[in-house]
């Protein structure tokens, strides 16, 4: 919330700041403790229990609490909420991802880094096995 880090670590180690306003901090504190986000500790994966040989979790957050990190949530975009069979924490997971990129997504700043990350994705060509 404090720094509005966004990176692509796969792309130049890309790095920027997200300006939030109040209210947006606001919104993203209640989805964090609507979900139980803050409760989580350590590493958290979210994926379906189709087979995949190796699912991809493009989509990951971090929360750090005074600059240590407490848990990082990486959620497989190939997670579809009514084909994957989530648990409840998955499925919470899944949709805290959803409301938060809606939010995000009228933000100039996240969608200016968003629209790197399609232009990072047209100029990397990576092959996921």
């Amino acid at each position: 919330m404090k720094t509005g880090d966004f990176k692509i670590n796969w792309y130049n180690d890309y790095k920027d700041k997200i300006e939030l306003s109040k209210n947006e901090k606001n919104q993203i504190r209640k989805l964090i403790f609507k979900y139980n986000v803050d409760t989580f500790k350590g590493e958290k994966n979210v994926f379906g229990e189709e087979p995949l040989i190796m699912p991809n979790f493009n989509d990951k957050f971090t929360l750090a609490i005074d600059n240590k990190i407490e848990s990082e949530i990486s959620i497989s975009t190939q997670v579809n909420l009514e084909k994957s069979k989530l648990n409840k924490i998955d499925t919470d997971i899944y949709n805290f991802k959803t409301e938060i990129f809606k939010l995000l997504s009228e933000n100039k700043d996240f969608e200016r880094n968003m629209d790197t990350v399609k232009i990072a994705n047209k100029k990397i060509k990576r092959l996921f096995l």
